[in-house]
């Protein structure tokens, strides 16, 4: 399953203060790697990398690894996906 995820996700899983929720799904990848390939775009990894500190920063880029990630330049959704998800 492609993964795309927010980079909230890996801030509050791997920031100082970890909340519960996105610590449990990180987690849970880490433990069922197989199936799964995370997508990541370049701004995502920037907001990621202004938020958290180098220590931080670099477990995040330690779990990426595990998953050989897509580093994505820039992407384009439709339009209407954020009317789709009440956003």
């Amino acid at each position: 399953m492609r993964l795309v995820l927010d980079s909230n996700e890996y801030i509050l899983g791997f920031g100082e203060q970890a909340d519960q929720h996105p610590v449990r799904l990180l987690e849970y990848l880490v433990d069922h790697p197989d199936g799964h390939d995370l997508v990541v775009s370049r701004t995502i990894i920037e907001e990621v990398r202004r938020n958290l500190t180098d220590h931080r920063f670099s477990r995040v880029w330690s779990f990426l690894a595990l998953f050989n990630v897509v580093i994505v330049e820039n992407w384009e959704f439709p339009a209407a996906l954020p009317e789709k998800s009440g956003c």
